[in-house]
């Protein structure tokens, strides 16, 4: 085998490197008596990291004992057998090859373990998959069986009765679509630049999240799987967000209103004064290597342009 798929793991290798990770991320935290899930949304290029820092600062002042535990899959992928290999000599391909052991890893086992061992749980996500979140939701909330007990002898794993009772918060940054696609696209470049694997984002991809964000949000909201959930935006820098709304509260008829409504005053604020946006765009430009790059930079300009049009005609 040549390329990249001689680092593909053999079951053995992949038993061996969800031990690693789970002795390292959830063998050292304690039980909590009311165990607390919070999840940070947001489509790629949001700032969901900027969130979390903000989040978990403002739990840590409220509870200083209360420790997360983080379900990072960039921290899960570490432990990969032949990661550092992956990494070094296949950096662009790295990201989907790592997946390969990261999201099964993760959805298939150490989700459900750490709902098993109680511990509290720090998660980021984009709300792209309904279902999927759905299914975690209702696993943290309710409870359920979990194939996490021991390899039997067909290779599987046997099946764990798993408590349920999380308090659940979702809290939720609401970006305009044009201005976490290029955020995505400067992140990007900056890890091109800075020799780290790259995480090439696709308006598609993006997309498909930026939208389905809504209808899993609406979804969590007719379920009633959440016990807070907040919606921020953007605010003066990365780690301080602007707290715009909290469930209960009756200035939107509802927390999937409100984010709509914020994007589009996100959108009509950008537009109103374009020029800064703009001038990333050039920016980015002077700095980019490749042709894929650049289209993908010059569909978004178009649409910025288009939709300025738009907006002069309008008037």
């Amino acid at each position: 085998m040549s390329g990249i798929e001689k680092y593909d793991l053999t079951e053995e290798e992949f038993e061996n490197s969800l031990k690693m990770a789970e002795l390292a991320i959830l063998m050292p935290m304690r039980p909590a008596e009311k165990p607390k899930s919070v999840f940070i949304i947001s489509q790629a290029g949001g700032g969901k990291t900027g969130l979390r820092r903000f989040v978990e600062s403002e739990n840590f002042q409220k509870s200083p004992e209360n420790i997360f535990v983080g379900i990072d899959p960039d921290e899960i992928a570490v432990y990969h057998k032949y990661y550092e290999k992956i990494i070094r000599e296949y950096p662009r391909e790295s990201y989907m090859q790592l997946q390969k052991f990261v999201k099964p890893a993760l959805d298939g086992y150490l989700r459900q373990r750490a709902v098993q061992l109680r511990t509290n749980l720090m998660q980021e996500g984009t709300f792209g998959t309904t279902d999927g979140y759905i299914n975690i939701l209702e696993f943290q909330r309710n409870g359920g069986k979990a194939s996490i007990g021991k390899i039997q002898d067909d290779g599987n794993r046997e099946q764990i009765q798993v408590p349920g009772g999380y308090d659940i918060e979702i809290d939720i940054l609401a970006v305009d679509r044009f201005e976490s696609l290029l955020s995505s696209y400067e992140r990007e470049q900056y890890f091109i630049e800075s020799n780290l694997p790259p995480r090439a984002v696709t308006a598609e991809n993006h997309d498909r999240a930026y939208f389905n964000l809504l209808k899993t949000t609406q979804e969590v909201e007719n379920r009633g799987l959440y016990d807070t959930m907040r919606v921020f935006k953007r605010g003066k820098s990365e780690t301080e967000p602007e707290l715009v709304y909290v469930s209960g509260e009756k200035q939107y008829p509802s927390i999937t209103e409100c984010i709509r409504q914020v994007r589009i005053s996100e959108r009509k604020r950008m537009l109103e004064k374009p020029e800064a946006f703009l001038q990333r765009i050039e920016n980015l430009k002077q700095r980019i290597k490749t042709e894929v790059q650049r289209q993908k930079i010059d569909q978004l300009e178009k649409e910025v342009i288009e939709e300025l049009e738009k907006m002069k005609n309008a008037r």
